[in-house]
């Protein structure tokens, strides 16, 4: 309702469904560092900041990766409902277009693509995870 019915309010909906899984999955995966070596770290004389690259952010990718490739299906379902709930096109509006007419085939078309979709974007971004990981030398 505050961003009215423009293409902000759906991107609005796609943000605040994709936030909340990578920050909290970025937030635990920081806390998963060894005090170990941050301690080691601290007396070498290290700054925040490269303790925060050394010893918290390779652990911590892949619960950013988990957040993210939750994010990421989370975002074709905001659109989706964005969509639903104030679109003049696209898949959701399709669907709900069909739905409504009781067009049911042309309905699980467009679900089947949006979920196409999902799948394909999930495996876009596990396949940025192994490549990364892997580059960084960080088994899961």
């Amino acid at each position: 309702m505050w961003f009215g019915y423009t293409l902000w309010s759906k991107v609005a909906v796609v943000f605040l469904t994709a936030f909340f899984p990578v920050v909290i999955g970025t937030y635990d995966g920081l806390h998963k560092s060894g005090v170990v070596y941050k301690e080691l770290l601290l007396t070498l004389g290290a700054n925040r900041w490269q303790i925060l690259r050394k010893t918290q952010i390779p652990p911590a990718l892949p619960s950013l990766f988990s957040g993210l490739k939750l994010s990421i299906v989370y975002c074709v379902i905001g659109a989706t409902i964005g969509e639903w709930l104030g679109g003049s096109r696209g898949l959701g509006y399709f669907s709900r277009r069909m739905a409504g007419n009781l067009q049911s085939a042309e309905m699980f078309a467009a679900v089947f693509l949006l979920s196409a979709l999902g799948i394909v974007l999930f495996l876009s971004i596990k396949l940025l995870e192994n490549i990364i990981l892997q580059k960084r030398g960080i088994h899961r």
